[in-house]
């Protein structure tokens, strides 16, 4: 039976991914610009192109190191 790429991924690191940009986006929609940004940086170390965290640096931080 071939592999399935599907289970290879690191789910782990995944979710800590997704955990880092929501709580980006939290901390945007309660004002607090500086925390979104810390908790994006670090979406952006872990996936540097990840599509969503780029375009919220973009449009509402305006900022994309």
């Amino acid at each position: 039976m071939p592999d399935m790429d599907i289970w290879e991924d690191d789910l782990d690191h995944k979710n800590r991914i997704h955990c880092f940009y929501v709580m980006g986006l939290g901390y945007l929609g309660k004002g607090d610009s500086d925390l979104a940004k810390k908790y994006l940086a670090q979406v952006r170390q872990l996936e540097p192109n990840h599509q969503g965290c780029l375009s919220i640096l973009r449009s509402f931080i305006a900022e994309v190191t």
